[in-house]
């Protein structure tokens, strides 16, 4: 006896905005991972007692960093508005990433310093910018009853991230030392600039303080 087979229905087309919201979430998710994969995270702090620094020399790094983080957050904001968050998110590991670079290529205090204060810049930039324009992407494409739950996302991305960067951190120092968990950290970051959640963005429009593309 024949089987009689029921013909699926066809399925439906994806709208260029289903595309559009896909390539953000894509992006947005590759970004944030990418920012957390930074294998120099667990073991810094070592780093920086190998090359003879006393606790409070460590203490004062930190101190340095979050000062520059603290000041360097409302001039960032400003200019991420004024100028391009898209830009923001690329400069801010950019200039993490160079403050890496500097830390296993001339390990001193003030490479130290400077990396750090590098770090504190390029933090400062990417807060905020990422969620709004995140948020302004998808007030473009009618979508942000999706901004809760896209973010939520990428933070869970972001702690499984930091958590494999952990795991990883011990094999790549065995591998090759501090100096392959800085090309290892630096990588990341350039990466992460590539990646930058928007693939474009538009002029502010006024009339509903969301970003409309260029024409």
């Amino acid at each position: 006896m024949p089987i009689r087979r029921t013909a699926l229905p066809p399925r439906a087309p994806v709208s260029e905005r289903d595309r559009s919201l896909r390539r953000l979430q894509r992006r947005l998710l590759a970004h944030c991972g990418l920012r957390d994969l930074v294998v120099l995270y667990p073991v810094y702090a070592l780093l920086f007692a190998e090359h003879g620094l006393s606790t409070a020399e460590i203490s004062s790094l930190f101190v340095i960093w979050s000062l520059t983080s603290l000041l360097a957050e409302v001039p960032s904001g400003v200019w991420a508005d004024a100028v391009s968050r898209r830009s923001a998110l690329v400069t801010g590991p950019l200039l993490t990433g160079a403050g890496f670079a500097l830390w296993v290529a001339a390990p001193s205090y003030p490479a130290f310093a400077a990396g750090f204060v590098l770090w504190g810049l390029g933090g400062a930039l990417a807060s905020g910018a990422l969620e709004a324009l995140v948020y302004e992407e998808l007030a473009r494409l009618d979508a942000t009853d999706r901004y809760a739950r896209l973010m939520g996302r990428s933070a869970a991305v972001a702690t499984v991230a930091t958590a494999a960067a952990t795991a990883a951190a011990a094999p790549v120092f065995a591998a090759g030392g501090f100096q392959a968990l800085g090309v290892a950290s630096v990588a990341a970051c350039l990466l992460c600039a590539l990646g930058e959640p928007a693939g474009r963005e538009g002029q502010p429009d006024p009339r509903v303080g969301v970003t409309r593309p260029n024409s």
